[in-house]
């Protein structure tokens, strides 16, 4: 330890914090004024399950604590990282994880916040402005060949699901407290997969069983060893107005094509969707009983409801139209619409603005 007349150094730091060692060093500058902070700090493991209690776990607490966690140097004037050998939270394990923090006494920022994730890599971008209670924050996170499926059933949503997969969400909020937030909230979410599995049947196996006129109560379509090839997995989601807004879900499971379009309305957490599968087999069609096998080779379902237990059903308005359409000449079709240009416009002026705070906050430190 070391002090001078506006300075002091903590060097070959070492503090206990549970299970957990962490090591570096953290030097102060400018004591008689708005101290500058410089800091290295590194522990080979740290564990946040261990010491959240079960009641207060969610799912997404790794992400919240990687994007809100550097929020703790807002007011002062920092330049540092942390680096943490092997991090779980939520249930999810992350690997040679690195913290770097930059904050100008107005601003703060952790770019590039980096790791490894399910054999893929993550990367975290963010900026946050803080006055008061009123809380102004940009994120990017993307998300780069991890095993999806692995991830989900660690955060203990699903086990259905194997895969690999390419995400980013680019995220834009402010406000007060959390209505006002979500309020204000813009963002846009991109995914993308190539190829995955549903787990426990087999879409494939029930349509080879139904179009030889065998009715499906059981067999190799169902069970544990059963499973769904899921291809081309595609989707685009804009944020706004407090609603998940998706008009270009697309992907091939088994035999089906599948498109969706839909919302969810995050203050009433109701959902609201629809599902057109199309069958490429007409042998399957013709064994399905009326009205379905007049409605040709394509299906419409809707799904409505609250989003954590929403209701599935044939969407009959969309099946009479579709009938009708077939019976004037006119032909289905799934169709893949392209993001929309909105979505697209809104994610450009959100990289423009993550890029013109972050380099804000970098010039504001190096002027200090």
């Amino acid at each position: 330890f070391k002090t001078g007349e506006t300075s002091a150094s903590l060097t070959d730091l070492k503090i206990g914090i549970f299970e957990t060692e962490v090591s570096g060093h953290v030097h102060l500058e400018g004591l008689d004024q708005l101290p500058r902070l410089d800091f290295s700090l590194a522990a080979s493991y740290l564990n946040l399950d261990e010491m959240v209690p079960d009641a207060l776990r969610g799912p997404t607490d790794a992400f919240e604590w990687l994007s809100l966690s550097p929020l703790m140097a807002l007011g002062a004037v920092a330049q540092g990282s942390l680096t943490i050998g092997t991090f779980q939270s939520g249930g999810l394990v992350f690997e040679d994880l690195i913290v770097p923090i930059v904050a100008d006494g107005k601003q703060v920022a952790a770019s590039p916040l980096t790791a490894s994730l399910y054999d893929g890599t993550m990367r975290i971008d963010t900026v946050a402005h803080g006055d008061g209670q009123n809380l102004d924050l940009i994120t990017r996170q993307r998300f780069s060949g991890v095993s999806a499926g692995r991830m989900l059933e660690d955060m203990e949503l699903t086990g259905m699901l194997r895969g690999q997969a390419d995400l980013e969400a680019i995220v834009a909020f402010s406000g007060a407290d959390y209505p006002e937030r979500l309020r204000s909230a813009q963002g846009v979410v991109t995914l993308k997969a190539r190829e995955g599995q549903i787990r426990g049947f087999d879409v494939g196996s029930l349509l080879s069983q139904l179009s030889q006129g065998d009715l499906p109560s059981g067999g190799q379509w169902l069970g544990e060893d059963a499973y769904t090839a899921l291809e081309d997995v595609t989707a685009t989601l804009f944020l706004g107005d407090a609603r998940l807004v998706n008009d270009n879900l697309s992907f091939r499971a088994g035999g089906l094509d599948v498109a969706g379009r839909g919302k969810m309305d995050l203050e009433s957490e109701l959902v609201d969707y629809r599902l057109l599968l199309e069958l490429d087999q007409p042998d399957v069609v013709r064994m399905l009983p009326p009205p379905l096998n007049a409605a040709g080779l394509i299906l419409p379902l809707r799904v409505s409801g609250e989003w954590d237990n929403p209701g599935i059903m044939i969407d009959m308005p969309t099946l009479i139209q579709m009938q009708i359409q077939r019976a004037m000449g006119a032909k289905s079709a799934l169709g893949s619409p392209d993001a929309d240009a909105q979505t697209e416009r809104a994610r450009q002026v959100l990289e423009a603005e993550l890029g013109k705070r972050l380099d804000s906050v970098i010039d504001g430190v190096a002027h200090q």
